[in-house]
């Protein structure tokens, strides 16, 4: 970056590489089984969704980092979970999948339909299984609309996942 200078920048990247370590690796070793069961879910999902995707003709967003997502929820058990960016619904799927698991939570989504499609809002998360779709409340007005509203109703939330827009506009 302009203006910063070269030593402290060479610091922070030392400090990092010795500091960083690899999530997947990091899981594997906190919680062996519950990762693997995490990632087996991830690649499950990934792959049923595949063919549904395909047959649409339509790019949606992509599928987030369900194994996490999925993981987090199981083991931190939250009773209110928000999200932004739901897309086909990878991500909906995954910690709806894990909420349905623990008997336990709901899940608020914001997003905004793609406009340039026809009919957008029957793609919003659609990979969302109607099993799982009572712990769900899903507004498709946009997040500067629907966080507001969502956050003026609830006492607190537990976890908040977000895949919304990452430009300095979207974030604003």
């Amino acid at each position: 970056r302009q203006g910063f200078p070269q030593q402290r920048m060479d610091s922070y990247r030392s400090w990092l590489d010795e500091s960083c370590v690899d999530l997947d690796q990091l899981l594997e070793r906190a919680d062996p089984d519950g990762w693997r069961q995490a990632r087996a879910y991830a690649e499950q999902l990934k792959a049923s969704a595949a063919g549904r995707l395909e047959a649409m003709s339509v790019t949606l967003g992509g599928a987030a980092h369900v194994a996490l997502l999925h993981y987090l929820v199981l083991r931190l058990r939250p009773e209110t979970v928000v999200e932004t960016g739901v897309a086909a619904g990878f991500s909906s799927q995954a910690i709806l999948q894990a909420m349905s698991i623990n008997g336990y939570g709901h899940l608020y989504s914001s997003d905004l339909p793609y406009m340039r499609l026809n009919d957008p809002d029957q793609y919003v998360g659609l990979l969302v299984e109607s099993a799982v779709r009572d712990r769900w409340t899903l507004l498709k007005d946009g997040d500067r609309a629907n966080l507001p509203k969502l956050l003026s109703g609830l006492e607190r939330v537990d976890l908040f996942s977000y895949d919304s827009d990452k430009s300095v506009q979207g974030r604003n």
